[in-house]
């Protein structure tokens, strides 16, 4: 008798895994990093007056540390102190370029998420070509605070619907109205995909310009020497977009 009732209870605990396995209760999201563009065009490429030893350059693409990537259900919003819960969707420790990300978590429990936090290496290598002569390309290391090349100190940004955000204090403080992202939903057995870009898509990588002030003069990148100033581009436009997919 009681191998009898042995094997009903096995049998309903096979019937409740088996209603879980087809019932499932996460989602999957895709973090992935895209151009405005397949491949950056040149024809807006502007040759700006700068004084001997200087140059006007155009970025062509820039390299990034995107250390750790996180989600919550909670709202980042100004004054609010940051003791959320952040659901790790994917980490890395390399330099790469914003097309060459893509972060995938499949098992993000149901909700609806309301922001994203990035955890940047604060270290960049800028790649820059002339504005008089867009076929040479000047290797820069630089810091995203723009400071000396190799800085292993990390930059932590928050968005939300109302913008970006850093923290000072613990508590959050409202950096850009522009650069906001949309909450999303991760729905069970079903993908969402946000597409993450620099700028937005009106606006090419080519038409931000700067001064490349070569100190030592010897045509290549010096870090903690060369500086760059004079950025210009089209105005009001954020550093960061991202478009929210469901499928």
């Amino acid at each position: 008798m009681k191998t009898k009732y042995l094997v009903i209870l096995m049998v309903i605990v096979l019937l409740l895994a088996s209603c879980d396995l087809f019932n499932p209760t996460t989602g999957t999201l895709i973090l992935k990093g895209v151009r405005s563009l397949p491949t950056p065009a040149l024809s807006k490429a502007q040759v700006v007056s700068v004084p001997t030893g200087s140059y006007s350059m155009h970025t062509k693409d820039i390299k990034f540390n995107f250390k750790e990537i996180y989600v919550s259900t909670s709202l980042v919003d100004s004054g609010i102190s940051d003791d959320f819960i952040w659901k790790l969707i994917g980490e890395d420790d390399t330099l790469r370029s914003l097309d060459e990300v893509e972060f995938i978590a499949n098992d993000l429990p149901e909700g609806i998420y309301k922001s994203l936090k990035i955890v940047f290496g604060n270290e960049i290598i800028r790649y820059a070509v002339y504005a008089s002569d867009t076929s040479r390309t000047v290797e820069m290391a630089s810091s995203l605070t723009e400071g000396d090349a190799g800085d292993t100190t990390e930059v932590i940004n928050y968005f939300s619907p109302g913008g970006s955000y850093y923290t000072h204090n613990d508590t959050f403080n409202l950096m850009s109205e522009g650069e906001s992202f949309q909450e999303f939903n991760i729905n069970a057995g079903q993908t969402t995909t946000i597409y993450w870009m620099i700028g937005d898509t009106t606006v090419q990588w080519t038409e931000y310009g700067f001064t490349w002030v070569d100190v030592d003069n010897n045509l290549a990148w010096t870090p903690g020497v060369d500086s760059t100033k004079n950025y210009w581009g089209p105005p009001n436009i954020p550093m960061w977009s991202f478009l929210v997919v469901e499928e």
